[in-house]
């Protein structure tokens, strides 16, 4: 088995590990808000997550803060454009100058072990120069969105610089689009290389179920000690 082949899977592992964390502390950060929310939830459901997250303002304060902290410099890892860092970029380039070195016997090989492994090596074809090109373009869509990340991070989120620089906002939107794109980029990679995709429906439903129940379980016992 080629060391390439290898290497591109453990990349796969740990860019998708990243991945997760910036997806489940977006989507607790966003489930919050939206529990705050009356075009959302209702204005007296709003009004009471709202009071009773203003009754330990001290933890939620800090909580917030500390979720988008994670997701957004998380994310600015996955695009990052540093030549010496691990990123998306990364990926398609290390998967260009590698084809030949990801083909259907070093598959066979990786996966020895695993269940059904003969049909699935019938059906492997590998990430094609297509399938990398698409991804270049796709990416080149989105580099308005990753410069104002990468700008956030060198002057709010990792540095604390001496002249504080107004920089503009990023939107849900463009949260949402950078997660959307690094999903379907690393499950292209893992589905053309390896046989495998990657559902986060389960991550999405525990992230918001738990943090409705952390809310629920506050109101209950405030409710209890009037």
């Amino acid at each position: 088995m080629s060391k390439e082949y290898e290497t591109l899977q453990a990349f796969i592992t740990r860019l998708r590990g990243l991945h997760q964390d910036a997806y489940c502390a977006f989507k607790v950060f966003d489930q919050l808000n939206e529990l705050r929310a009356p075009n959302i939830v209702g204005e007296q459901q709003a009004e009471e997550a709202a009071a009773t997250m203003s009754t330990y303002t001290g933890f939620f304060t800090a909580a917030e803060r500390a979720l988008n902290l994670q997701f957004l410099i998380t994310i600015a890892k996955i695009f990052d454009y540093s030549k010496d860092s691990l990123r998306i970029e990364k990926l398609i380039h290390f998967a260009e100058q590698n084809q030949a070195k990801l083909s259907v016997d070093d598959f066979r090989e990786f996966h020895k072990d695993r269940e059904y492994i003969e049909e699935l090596v019938a059906k492997y074809e590998g990430i094609s120069r297509d399938d990398l090109l698409k991804m270049s373009e796709r990416l080149k869509q989105v580099e308005p969105i990753i410069k104002k990340v990468k700008l956030h991070r060198d002057t709010k989120l990792a540095h604390e610089n001496l002249k504080k620089k107004k920089v503009e906002e990023i939107t849900y939107k463009e949260i949402e689009t950078l997660l959307d794109l690094s999903h379907d980029m690393l499950n292209l990679f893992s589905s053309t290389t390896a046989h495998s995709t990657t559902s986060y429906q389960m991550l999405e439903r525990q992230s918001v179920e738990d943090t409705k129940r952390v809310i629920e379980s506050l109101q209950a016992e405030q409710a209890r000690d009037k």
